[in-house]
Formats: structure tokens, sequence, C-alpha cells
């Protein structure tokens, strides 16, 4: 009977408790709604737009689908921002490449035609070639055979 009466009480008390659980909500810039029971968890530039909703419970299974997602999100996010370093890395080596080809093309006096896949053609004499790639060598963008 006093173990009834225990189980009762810690039921009760714990009903009581997660009736009075709050949901935070928020949506983020991609449109998602996002949840959670800890207001401290809601990042700050949503807590403005955060709605409140007393009483309501969030399983545990939500919000570790919710932590989830968010966790994939950041990880693809800094994939991203990796991915854009690199390209822009890339295209700053191509630029400074395609600058000191044109600068040498001029130099040298001859013709080259540089292919948007990579490579260039240069049209021009033994001479104008030997001078172009010297100037290449010189400039730190050696050309690759």
């Amino acid at each position: 009977m006093r173990s009834t009466a225990f189980i009762m009480v810690v039921l009760l008390s714990l009903s009581s408790v997660a009736l009075g659980q709050q949901l935070y909500e928020w949506v983020d810039e991609k449109g998602q709604r996002n949840f959670t029971d800890d207001p401290n968890k809601v990042p700050e530039k949503y807590r403005a737009k955060t709605h409140v909703s007393p009483g309501i419970q969030a399983s545990p299974e939500t919000i570790r689908r919710d932590a989830e997602r968010r966790r994939q999100e950041e990880s693809e996010s800094a994939e991203n921002a990796r991915r854009r370093a690199i390209e822009g890395a890339a295209l700053s080596q191509q630029a400074q490449f395609t600058q000191a080809a044109l600068a040498c093309a001029s130099a040298s006096r001859l013709d080259i035609n540089i292919r948007p896949q990579g490579g260039i053609d240069i049209l021009g004499n033994e001479r104008q070639r030997f001078e172009f790639q010297k100037c290449m060598n010189t400039s730190g963008q050696p050309l690759v055979r």
C-alpha cells in the first residue's frame, strides 16, 4: 500500500512537471521550424521571434531529431564555407595566372589563347615562346606542360 502511494505521488509529480513545460518555437532563415524546451538553446538572432507554447511537451525523440538536424546543417554549412574558400583560392590563382600570362604575352609580342577549362595556347615563333616562358617563370607562374 505504501509503495503504491509512493508510486502515485512520483507519477503525479512527473506529470505536473511535464504539463508545466514550455516549448519554444522559431523559424530559421531557411523556413525550418525549430523547437526546444530550453530558451537558452534558441539562437540569439531568433529570440525576439520565438513563440512560447505553455503546457506543450516536446518528446525527447523530437528534440533529438531537431538537434541532429541542426548539427547536420552546421556541418553542411561549414563544408560549404570550406568549399567556397577553396574555390575562391583557385579562382584567385587562375586570375593571377591569367594576369601574368597576358602581361608576358604583351612583353613577348605574341598572341595567346587562355582556355576556360585551363591551359593556354601560345601562338608565336620559337624566340617569342622562349621569352614568354622566361617571363612566366620570373613572374612565379611557371608553365606546366
